[in-house]
């Protein structure tokens, strides 16, 4: 979290994450949500877009359409790109 703080505070406006590939394979499911969740929330607090690039994964499709139905919603998870 600490390099996506700091790369949004020296200018940056869209922030590349990977998932923790090796929680993914373990099924710590909770654990990769609340990782994007938490570097979303400091990415965007300070006026930045956060891009999450899942691999090839049915698991990390079923969490990626979970997170973007809770934007849909209204629940921010992403800043508005527009």
């Amino acid at each position: 979290m600490y390099e996506a703080k700091r790369a949004v505070e020296e200018g940056g406006k869209e922030i590349d994450m990977v998932v923790n590939v090796g929680r993914v394979l373990s099924g710590k499911w909770e654990f990769v949500k609340g990782e994007i969740e938490k570097v979303n929330e400091a990415v965007v607090e300070r006026g930045a877009i956060l891009k999450v690039i899942f691999e090839n994964d049915c698991e990390c499709l079923t969490l990626y359409s979970e997170l973007y139905e809770r934007w849909l919603r209204g629940e921010e998870l992403w800043a508005d790109g527009g």
